[in-house]
């Protein structure tokens, strides 16, 4: 049996300079049209990981329908921008599921924090 090639040897990998040249058009591209107040907040880099948790398929569905909500919503505002030949700055238009778990969870961050700091004194008496 032959071994497959594996598709990692089949990407080319991006060079530093392409991605400096990549974010400063991005960059660029958000500050030439924008007023500051139409500005969408910079996003803050934050180091993520790819996990899995089982969680319920009811509320599975519910982050799905909220995602697509917002998904459609904002491809409805930008449409409507562009038929009016007005530039768009309102960022990247996509369905993004994880955003709506990451501002659930960070909304209970503080509830978070405080039962594990209650559970680590417990265990430390």
């Amino acid at each position: 049996m032959t071994k497959r090639q594996s598709l990692a040897s089949a990407v080319k990998p991006i060079s530093a300079p392409e991605r400096a040249q990549d974010a400063a058009r991005v960059v660029e591209g958000m500050n030439a049209s924008a007023t500051p107040a139409a500005r969408p907040a910079p996003a803050v880099a934050r180091s993520a990981r790819t996990v899995s948790y089982h969680i319920p398929a009811d509320l599975a569905a519910l982050v799905e329908d909220l995602a697509h909500a917002r998904f459609m919503l904002r491809r409805g505002e930008r449409d409507v921008a562009l038929a009016a030949g007005q530039a768009w700055t309102g960022g990247d238009v996509r369905r993004s599921a994880t955003q709506v778990v990451v501002e659930a969870l960070d909304a209970r961050r503080a509830e978070i924090l405080a039962e594990l700091a209650e559970i680590e004194a417990k265990l430390r008496a």
